[in-house]
């Protein structure tokens, strides 16, 4: 079976300990299992002007049913501090229609004490705090059905630290990863490594601040200054750059295609950098939730073909991308069952050279309804704009402004 790896789509503690405490227990309750099951229909999603596609059909959809998404998690624990973790999903959205079951995640897992773990094996790397993401299946983190157009965030293979602390002024949590620069295994001569480091302070009051940051230390081969290949044969090392699959389809474009996330950065040599500011009345009974942050990107490299416009291209040039991120996220409870819930995201191009149409945005804005504790139902419409010279996917370089929408309809389950 091809081995294939993606994100976690929820935050790395909070969903994963909620799950396995309702899960079915097998070997003398040495092993776990949990799973998700998902689907949706969408209106068409349709995007325009037709004439500056990068495929036409685009421009037109009916409406729909997506496949069904569905995910399996089994956790052994092997002794008090020595535990095993994998995911096992078939998603669409993410490895298109070839229904295989692929390994989302996993990893053998030490711990140090009741604060300090650390992970081997396919792990979370992102600069996000505070993460309400959909990932194939998992789907119930999210209160709204697709993600943010410029989330950096995927899985790779190598070592995760955790650590979990109550202090005097509330829950402190750190992350700090070392991976390849790649889904699978890299081990061609300068590929270098990828670095993350992200923290986060929950205060009593229901206030959160965090900061992560991500690097890559990649090189190129660069015969003239437009046409670098990765050095030796290497793998481009912008995974999280890139971000993860998306629960919108197009009529023409591939099934789990990434033109729907912002390309501006291959992740060659780049830096990143988050910081999130949180307030959740949860804990005072007041039914809100806000989340908004502020980034930026910066590489040594950007994509040679599309000229800063593709996050497909195979080679790339010595110009330096940079592009500034920024979101806002609004979540309010109406009762126990049913809440409201938007999201704006967008980025502008600030390499050198672009000053007009750099800026690419998306909007969402839906819903939900707990049937019970295990069942939610969700609606969301998404509106997204991508200006000529944006990164956005579905314009072509220096083309006319593009812009795309759709509604979706969303059941899940976990149990």
């Amino acid at each position: 079976m091809k081995v294939k790896l993606k994100i976690l789509a929820t935050t790395f503690v909070v969903m994963f300990f909620s799950c396995s405490a309702n899960a079915a227990e097998f070997f003398d309750g040495k092993v776990k299992a949990s799973g998700f099951l998902a689907s949706q229909w969408q209106s068409g999603i349709e995007a325009g002007p037709q004439g500056s596609l990068i495929t036409a059909g685009d421009g037109a959809a009916e409406s729909g049913f997506n496949r069904l998404k569905w995910s399996m998690w089994l956790d052994a624990q092997v002794t008090d501090k020595i535990s095993g973790f994998v995911e096992l999903s078939e998603e669409q959205n993410d490895f298109g229609e070839t229904g295989e079951v692929n390994i989302d995640l996993g990893w053998i897992q030490y711990k140090f004490n009741d604060e300090i773990v650390v992970k081997l094996g396919h792990i979370v790397d992102t600069t996000m705090n505070f993460i309400r993401y959909t990932d194939g299946a998992i789907v119930q983190s999210n209160p709204l059905i697709g993600n943010g157009v410029n989330d950096i965030i995927t899985a790779e293979t190598g070592l995760w630290f955790t650590g979990t602390h109550n202090v005097s002024l509330g829950a402190w949590d750190w992350n700090a990863t070392v991976t390849n620069p790649s889904f699978g295994e890299d081990f061609s001569n300068d590929k270098g490594y990828n670095f993350s480091l992200r923290s986060s302070l929950t205060l009593d009051n229901g206030i959160g601040v965090g900061a992560g940051y991500f690097k890559t230390t990649g090189d190129a081969a660069c015969p003239t200054p437009t046409t670098c290949t990765m050095a030796n044969g290497g793998t481009r090392a912008g995974g999280p750059l890139q971000g993860d699959g998306d629960p919108y389809s197009f009529a023409a474009s591939g099934t789990g295609s990434r033109n729907k996330h912002v390309g501006l950065a291959p992740g060659i040599n780049a830096d990143a950098w988050q910081v999130d500011l949180m307030y959740s009345g949860d804990k005072i009974g007041v039914p809100i939730l806000v989340h908004g942050f502020y980034g930026q990107v910066e590489d040594d490299y950007s994509f040679a073909q599309g000229d800063l416009n593709s996050n497909a291209a195979g080679n790339f040039s010595t110009t330096d991308a940079e592009y500034d991120f920024w979101g806002l996220f609004g979540k309010l409870d109406i009762n126990d069952s049913v809440y409201i819930a938007t999201r704006y995201t967008a980025t502008s191009n600030e390499a050198t050279g672009i000053t007009t149409g750099e800026d690419l945005y998306r909007i969402q804005a839906g819903g939900g309804y707990w049937y019970n504790d295990s069942t939610l139902i969700k609606a969301e419409y998404v509106y997204q704009e991508e200006e000529a010279f944006s990164g956005g996917g579905l314009c072509t370089h220096g083309s006319t402004t593009c812009d795309w929408d759709g509604f979706v309809l969303e059941a899940s389950i976990s149990f």
